[in-house]
């Protein structure tokens, strides 16, 4: 018999759950119809009673009694379904050719069984965005994101490349952050989850200063889904009418990371004496400097850069490979795989002439820093953690892994020479070999260089 795109025969009185007597909430009155008749798409209608807790829904398709292959049926939906907090009467839409992956769907007896999960972690709060120009913050929720409010995410890190996996049992990546907006007038931030972690960072089988060691964090920490770009850098300039340059390497197009910037400029600006860490903690000159004006624009005193071991733990997102998707690198690492991930200096460019201090004229196509977000991300959704641009961290570099191990470390109190004007820079940049943009991969630097840019951090104290 010839399909049509029309589904052929509903059945009205659409299963229900089998209620877990570990939910007081009940789902009833549930219907499901075709839209409309020259359409395929499925609208069902149920209604939620008892509700005391968010209890997210979960839907399944049969043709009569026989369960239906619908691996998609979570980007085929579109509706609240996650984390509903009430009682009421709900409704949602099916694609079916999505959901089903075919263009022409015949299902005789179509059957939609809904079924509740407790959702307690509903209203966490993912992701925090800051208005540059105002310093609002918008704080979105895990219960925003999946509900799609904020465009697309991602919940199978499988999906974002072929091989990624990680050891997360909870992924959520908003792969809608990369509309221009954040990376411009807004800059968006990731929460990790660290609060009471103890993990190991550095790489297996290594003695130098790759070692493994152990760490623990206190807190939880949000940091930067990008690294900052010349756009955010100016509109914050133009919010807080600052008036130093700090540098104009690679402003063309403005989405690109911000380059040539020093970790004076980024947390003393012109003030002197500097602030130096670990010996001042936290305090950052109070004219023109970055971060300064981020916290006097936000109300917020947690940002700042991160520390090595936040900066290592953010960027493996559940890994203990060479590179945050899950894969080493080797002896013929695989150029397809790595230029997905990161742009460094064998990437596909016309020109591969902008060392760290050669000219800033480039496009993008002939060298220097590409524009944030044009690779894949890691599991928890940052982008750009291998390459681009070298990362300055708050720690002073030396050869010595001593202040690297135990609670928050925070570093050596002075550097290999003695002083406190060598700091740590991670996850390499367009200048780098593959080898040394890996999660474990350090390296010092004095100043701001034409491929050292960062990323900055807001920790959670509780």
């Amino acid at each position: 018999m010839k399909t049509t795109k029309r589904i052929q025969s509903f059945c009205i009185a659409a299963m229900t759950s089998l209620m877990s007597t570990a939910f007081a909430a009940d789902i009833s009155d549930v219907i499901v119809r075709q839209q409309w008749p020259w359409s395929t798409d499925i609208k069902v209608e149920f209604k939620l009673t008892n509700v005391t807790g968010p209890v997210t829904v979960n839907v399944e398709a049969f043709d009569g009694d026989t369960p239906l292959e619908t691996p998609n049926m979570g980007k085929a939906i579109t509706g609240e379904l996650f984390g509903i907090a009430q009682g009421g009467v709900y409704s949602f839409m099916i694609d079916p050719k999505v959901a089903f992956g075919t263009e022409r769907v015949a299902i005789p007896d179509l059957k939609i069984r809904l079924s509740l999960t407790d959702q307690p972690n509903a209203g966490e709060v993912l992701y925090k965005v800051y208005d540059i120009a105002t310093g609002a913050r918008t704080d979105i929720t895990r219960r925003e994101l999946m509900n799609g409010r904020y465009g697309t995410v991602e919940t199978d890190f499988s999906a974002i490349g072929d091989g990624f996996n990680t050891t997360l049992d909870d992924v959520l990546i908003w792969t809608g952050v990369t509309n221009d907006i954040y990376k411009t007038t807004k800059i968006a931030f990731r929460k990790i989850p660290a609060r009471g972690v103890t993990t190991t960072l550095g790489k297996t089988g290594n003695t130098d200063r790759q070692a493994p060691r152990q760490v623990s964090f206190t807190n939880d920490y949000f940091i930067g889904v990008f690294e900052m770009t010349y756009a955010q850098v100016q509109a914050l300039k133009a919010a807080r009418s600052s008036t130093p340059s700090g540098g104009t390497a690679f402003s063309s197009p403005t989405t690109r990371a911000k380059s040539n910037l020093s970790p004076d400029y980024i947390r003393n600006g012109s003030n002197s004496p500097k602030k130096t860490w670990p010996a001042d903690g936290h305090q950052v000159g109070e004219k023109y400097s970055v971060i300064n004006e981020f916290r006097v624009l936000t109300g917020e005193s947690g940002f700042d850069l991160p520390t090595e071991a936040l900066w290592e733990y953010a960027c493996r997102a559940g890994t203990t490979t060479d590179y945050n998707c899950g894969k080493n690198s080797s002896g013929n690492v695989e150029q397809a795989f790595l230029k997905s991930i990161a742009r460094h200096k064998f990437s596909d460019m016309e020109s591969n002439a902008y060392s760290p201090t050669a000219g800033t004229s480039a496009t993008v196509e002939q060298g220097g820093p590409d524009i944030v977000g044009a690779h894949k991300p890691n599991a928890w959704g940052l982008y750009d953690m291998h390459g681009n641009l070298a990362e300055w961290c708050l720690d002073l570099f030396d050869w010595s892994l001593s202040g690297q191990t135990g609670d928050d470390p925070w570093g050596v109190t002075a550097d290999k020479n003695g002083g406190t004007a060598r700091r740590v820079v991670r996850g390499g940049s367009y200048w780098s070999n593959p080898s040394e943009i890996t999660s474990s991969a350090a390296a010092d630097q004095a100043a701001g260089r034409n491929d050292c840019g960062f990323r900055l951090c807001l920790t959670i104290y509780e």
